[in-house]
Parts: C-alpha cells; structure tokens; sequence
C-alpha cells in the first residue's frame, strides 16, 4: 500500500510535538471539583455533625399512692407508738399516745385509712406540736403523681439514665389531636419480669403544670380535656444524647 508522500511528511514533522495534549474538558474538571467538594463536607459532617438517637418502650401509667403524715397536736413526750411499718389502719385507729403537761394523756388517731410505710420517731422521746409520728399510704384508690413504669431489655436499656427526656404516647388520647406527655426518666432499675425474664424497669415522672385539663405537660399548649386514668397503656420514646455520624458507625 503506497501512501502520498504529503502525508509521510506530515507524520513525521515535528510542528505539533510542542501542542499542548488536553486532559479533560472544563466540564470535567468542573464534576471533579464538585465531586471533592462533596467528600470534603461528607468527612467534615461525619466528624463534627450530630444525629439524634432515641429508644422505644411500653409500659402504662401508674399512679403513686398519696402519702399523709400523722403529726403530734401537743408539744410532750411521746409514751407509745402503736403501729410499725406495714400495719394497715381504719381511719380514727390509734396510732400513738403523747402525754402533755396542759392536758394529760392524748391519743393521736389517723384521719384516714392507710398503710403504715415510716415511723421516724421511737417511744420515750419529746415532741411538739406537728412532730410526725407516722406516715400513712392511702388505701382507698386515690394517687398523687402519677407516673409511666415503662420496661426494656436488659441489652438496650445502658442509655436510659436519670435525667433523660421521655415523650410518651397515650393510646386512648389521640396523638394528632393533643400530641404527646412529656416526662423524664427518674430511676431504672432491673427486675424480674414473668414472661420475659430480666428487664429494666423504667420509672417516668410525668411533667407538671397547673395550665392544663390533664395537669400535665404535652406537646400541645393544652392536651386532652379530660384527666390521666392509671392503668393506661403507653408508648414511650427515651431520648437519647446526639452523636457524630463517626460514632454512630463504631463499633
């Protein structure tokens, strides 16, 4: 095959050794840039961003028994204590005779009927008027401060401290229409439980206010119209502390 002779020639001239040679087009370098652009903030979110974390619970609403003292009305000496922790008492039972110096003998009754859970005081010592003698759990159904008990695996239960914030939902109160209680985790402690063996129970202090129906705090300015019953089954959401994306994909 014979090939011109102009074209040899142009093979083998040197006008184009010093051309520059072009790599990539601007477009190129333009998506390069971007795509580096993008690794530089993945890394950097990756370090100093934070994701939220959260764990899920069940449980229900419980309501703490109402505690009430049994308090000396005279200033004397009290001669006998007649309850011990775990008696149970109607209510005008006796629960300690005080001798004063203006009338004698007094007998100090219980208003109503109660449990005996502390007796913080012994026979023989002085007393004045409004020492407590005893105090007494309420035995006829009334609460004060009701409370979730919400259980978790023993496994998943390490974030749930004291302190944390606690969203709880309510089944029988519509979420969309009166949002969420608001609470926060005061104990956690691990128990046996019938079915599913060693769990960590839990306890949530509901939020307080004077400026809702309920008399508790909610997601919504007012919640529900209608008061807290115990016994009502919860969902609850334990908030977690954030962490960086970094932490979360350790080990």
């Amino acid at each position: 095959m014979e090939f011109r002779r102009s074209a040899l020639d142009a093979l083998e001239g040197p006008e184009d050794l010093d051309s520059p040679v072009r790599l990539t087009s601007t477009r190129g370098w333009l998506a390069l840039a971007s795509l580096g652009l993008v690794v530089v903030v993945a890394c950097m979110w990756g370090f100093s961003g934070s994701m939220p974390r959260k764990m899920d619970a069940s449980g229900v609403l419980a309501g703490t028994p109402e505690v009430f003292a049994v308090q000396s009305t005279a200033d004397g000496r009290l001669d006998e204590l007649l309850v011990k922790p775990g008696n149970t008492v109607a209510a005008g039972a006796p629960i300690a005779t005080v001798t004063t110096n203006a009338s004698g003998v007094q007998t100090v009754r219980a208003a109503m009927a109660g449990r005996v859970v502390a007796v913080p005081v012994s026979s023989g010592k002085v007393v004045v008027s409004g020492t407590t003698l005893a105090s007494l759990a309420r035995v006829d159904g009334s609460t004060g401060q009701l409370s979730a008990v919400v259980l978790l695996p023993v496994t998943q239960g390490s974030g749930a401290r004291p302190g944390r914030d606690v969203d709880l939902t309510v089944q029988s109160v519509p979420t969309t229409a009166y949002g969420v209680l608001r609470g926060k985790v005061v104990s956690v402690e691990p128990v046996e439980h019938p079915e599913q063996g060693a769990v960590l129970k839990v306890l949530v202090a509901l939020l307080p206010t004077g400026e809702t129906p309920s008399g508790y705090v909610w997601s919504t300015q007012q919640g529900p119209p209608n008061q807290l019953l115990t016994g009502a089954s919860v969902s609850a959401v334990i908030h977690l502390p954030a962490v960086s994306p970094i932490e979360m994909m350790s080990p």
